[in-house]
């Protein structure tokens, strides 16, 4: 029964992954599910975090390798958005999928103050709201209004409605209208990471002392890719204001003196009820007049300025990054593997990032670069990449990983700065900047497996095996693989024990 049990369990089951359990108020907390060998996305509960509010899932699949057979797993990652700063519990929890339980031991949450800016406070479009009370108002902001070439900025696009404003607004027919919008909406040349806002939510704000609710109708942060000026036209949204009389046979959907927005539908939008303050007593008769208001926002201007002089200029990466690595082992013999992970992580266009390794960048500019794996003494053997983005916020924060085999080839001590190194654009200092490795290889001693080599969270992604030591192997020899002689041996066992059963009840016949 051990050997069946053995036999039959997957070598890869179900697992619980968290992101940093410090953090800064503007970056998420996320939580991943490993599932391997499925087909289908399952449906996964994630646990509720009191002081956190959920997100949205993202899913991404990775092709994995265990002795020889490829594994495909998927990634389902839920993320988290901290409420405020401070100390939060994830209580332990379990999660199971496809009769596979996964449980975690759950962890204490550090959540730090924002290190930067707010919206309204980065030096961007201000908010100019009209004077007169009870208004309402239809304004587009940037985050900046100057910016480098591959230095994101963020564009929003709200209604603004006052306390007092006296009519109900319907958000009926907009569908259409948002379409168009969005395409004067979104700048050309550049790269586009959207909100993905699904849900038009009041949200208390207070301008020039006089408190107003905010519906965010489009969000997104955008990185130029060339130094053209950006226009973005004046914007017009048509919405259909109420006039009741100061009568309504539904006191918490319009009251004289307060605004609210119907529930409806726009294209993938969902608008909800902001709560009233007071109500008026209901009445039967009801003398309703409806009229088409357009609101109006004034047009963007943005200016986006060249990098300055570099060999790489056009291929390097825009923000503020940095490097973490780590590896299973520093001593490895000649010929034998090592498995190594670079992580690129802080805020800038983390989807374009490339490999960190010198061999990548073109060897006709000036920049020194790295020279063959028979001169460095180490070949790379790329084995994934995987990523995660938080595009919720007015910036886009996050990390790239790439996972490698590190093949030695000759003794000695081998210095992976030669090999690896990330070259960006460092928005902090308006300067050039070159991350490096600090790991260096001693081949031909040997030292247990998994001593780590820099501080450093260890990476748990899958591998691809196959390429491994290739030109060591002898293809006279057929290797053994004992999974798949445990399995068999459970299978025979499994046959014989359905055979006796099968054999003792026709004898008892």
């Amino acid at each position: 029964m051990s050997l069946i049990a053995k036999g039959q369990q997957n070598d890869n089951d179900v697992t619980i992954e968290l992101s940093a359990t410090t953090f800064s108020i503007e970056r998420p907390f996320t939580i991943s599910v490993l599932v391997p060998t499925s087909d289908n996305r399952p449906v996964i509960a994630f646990p509720d975090i009191v002081g956190l509010t959920k997100r949205g899932t993202s899913t991404s699949i990775a092709n994995t390798g265990s002795e020889g057979e490829s594994i495909t797993t998927q990634i389902i990652t839920q993320t988290y958005v901290a409420n405020q700063p401070g100390t939060f519990r994830l209580l332990p929890f379990s999660i199971t999928v496809n009769g596979m339980t996964a449980r975690s031991e759950g962890a204490v949450l550090m959540v730090r103050p924002a290190s930067v800016t707010t919206f309204s406070e980065a030096g961007g479009e201000v908010i100019s709201a009209p004077t007169e009370s009870g208004a309402a108002f239809l304004t587009l902001r940037t985050s900046k209004v100057s910016v480098f070439v591959g230095e994101g900025f963020a564009l929003r696009l709200s209604l603004f409605v006052s306390d007092t404003y006296p009519f109900e607004l319907r958000f009926d027919g907009v569908d259409a209208q948002l379409q168009t919008v969005l395409k004067q909406l979104r700048p050309t040349n550049t790269w586009e990471e959207d909100a993905g806002i699904k849900e038009l939510k009041g949200v208390p704000v207070v301008l020039n002392n006089r408190k107003f609710t905010e519906y965010v109708i489009f969000q997104g942060v955008y990185f130029p890719l060339s130094d053209k000026p950006i226009s973005i036209p004046s914007i017009a949204l048509n919405l259909i204001r109420v006039k009741q009389d100061g009568r309504s046979t539904d006191p918490s959907t319009t009251v004289s003196g307060t605004a609210s927005a119907t529930v409806a539908s726009t294209a993938g939008l969902t608008a909800t009820k902001r709560p009233t303050t007071t109500k008026a007593p209901a009445q039967t008769n009801v003398a309703e007049a409806t009229e088409r208001v357009n609101f109006q926002a004034r047009p963007l201007a943005i200016t986006v300025r060249p990098l300055p002089p570099h060999p790489l200029r056009g291929q390097v990466a825009v923000g503020v990054y940095q490097l973490v690595e780590s590896i299973d082992r520093v001593r490895v013999p000649a010929g034998k593997s090592t498995r190594y992970s670079v992580r690129v992580e802080g805020e800038g266009n983390v989807a374009s990032i490339q490999a960190p390794l010198w061999s990548n960048l073109n060897s006709t500019t000036n920049v020194a670069v790295a020279t063959p794996a028979t001169e460095t003494g180490v070949e790379t053997l790329p084995t994934g990449t995987n990523q995660q983005i938080d595009r919720t916020g007015e910036r886009i924060l996050g990390s790239k990983t790439f996972n490698y085999f590190l093949v030695p080839r000759r003794g000695g001590e081998i210095d992976l700065s030669t090999v690896f190194g990330f070259v960006y654009f460092n928005l902090q200092t308006a300067r050039y900047d070159t991350l490096k490795s600090r790991i260096r290889l001693r081949v031909g001693e040997t030292e247990p497996i998994g001593a780590a080599a820099v501080a450093g969270t260890p990476q748990t992604n899958g591998v691809d095996e196959l390429y491994v030591g290739l030109n060591q192997m002898d293809s006279t020899k057929k290797p053994l693989n004992l999974t798949a002689l445990t399995r068999a041996v459970a299978n025979v066992l499994l046959v014989l024990m359905i055979l006796g059963m099968i054999f003792v009840f026709l004898r008892k016949q």
